[in-house]
């Protein structure tokens, strides 16, 4: 008994001290998908800010704004573990883990943004 609580217990342990990586995702892709969706919210942001500093406002406007929320939020994740890493700070896997949950939603909270940015800018 005492030999299957230790087993159990190793189990667990080694359950929790691991990333849960999607098959197809290594460590350093996990780095680049972070850097990558980074720099597009961040652009995607600075298009809306650079809209609202040149247009009064506007219902399109206001969609761009909603939309860049929505995403601000469901990139929280990502965006500290972004400033944890720029800053060289140490990460912890409930850190690591939480930004990796977060990829897909960011992405395509991102995608949605860019998307009403298009059209934002090719209507007349």
């Amino acid at each position: 008994m005492k030999y299957l609580s230790i087993c159990l217990s190793v189990l667990v342990i080694s359950n929790c001290s691991t990333l849960s990586l999607p098959p197809s995702l290594t460590y350093g892709d996990l780095e680049t998908q972070i850097e990558i969706l980074f720099r597009r919210q961040n652009q995607a942001s600075y298009q809306v800010m650079m809209s609202l500093m040149e247009e009064e406002s506007s219902p399109k406007l206001d969609t761009l704004e909603k939309s860049e929320q929505l995403m601000l939020e469901a990139c929280k994740p990502l965006n500290q573990y972004a400033v944890l890493e720029r800053d060289n700070q140490k990460i912890s896997l409930a850190q690591k883990q939480k930004a990796l949950d977060t990829i897909h939603p960011c992405a395509t909270e991102t995608e949605k943004l860019e998307i009403l940015l298009k059209e934002y800018f090719s209507a007349p």
